[in-house]
């Protein structure tokens, strides 16, 4: 969720019906030319922020032969558990790679490798559009949601660009969209 593209809903809901985009489940909106690439620093720094959290998930996925599919606990079996492959400083936590072997390293890798490739993927289509009068749309219409066959849609209206899955929760897609330069949206700065 990005939720500084959400407080801009109020506020780019009449522009947007303006321009002819219709789009539902809509989570924010962001005006490209006001945004900063990101660099490849920078998304690598992303991926290892986040790589913990996907650890966490790993150990507390729990299969139940009654329901036929994994679940997640919530929390871990075992806190000590957590304490040997998680270190927790101050601010941060960070993968003690030095404790993961066999199995479990091998499923982290392959989980960090799958995650570099969707922040990767992201952000250089972010990159892509930054600097430029084009509207960025963050929608609940990722490839894990029910409503995917909406963004396919899109692909076919004279607005739209490109799309993309959010590299963190698969429900929420970025939408990216032309918009008519008739100077109306200069109003509409991002809140920073």
């Amino acid at each position: 969720m990005d939720l500084e593209a959400y407080v801009n809903i109020p506020k780019f809901e009449k522009f947007v019906e303006e321009q002819g985009i219709k789009i539902n489940r809509v989570r924010g909106y962001r005006l490209m030319k006001d945004e900063k690439p990101i660099t490849k620093d920078e998304m690598y720094e992303i991926v290892e922020h986040n790589l913990p959290y996907i650890l966490e998930s790993i150990l507390t996925r729990r299969y139940d032969p009654k329901l036929g599919f994994c679940y997640y606990a919530g929390y871990m079996s075992n806190n000590q558990e957590k304490k040997y492959f998680i270190q927790v400083d101050e601010y941060e936590k960070k993968i003690n790679w030095k404790n993961i072997h066999g199995k479990l390293r091998k499923k982290l890798k392959y989980e960090q490798k799958c995650l570099a490739k969707a922040v990767f993927t992201q952000w250089n289509m972010w990159n892509k559009f930054c600097g430029e009068n084009i509207l960025y749309i963050h929608a609940k219409q990722g490839i894990y949601n029910w409503s995917d066959t909406w963004r396919k849609d899109y692909e076919n209206e004279e607005w739209y660009l490109d799309s993309c899955d959010d590299a963190f929760d698969n429900c929420y897609a970025d939408i990216y969209a032309k918009i008519k330069d008739d100077g109306r949206f200069e109003g509409l700065n991002n809140t920073k």
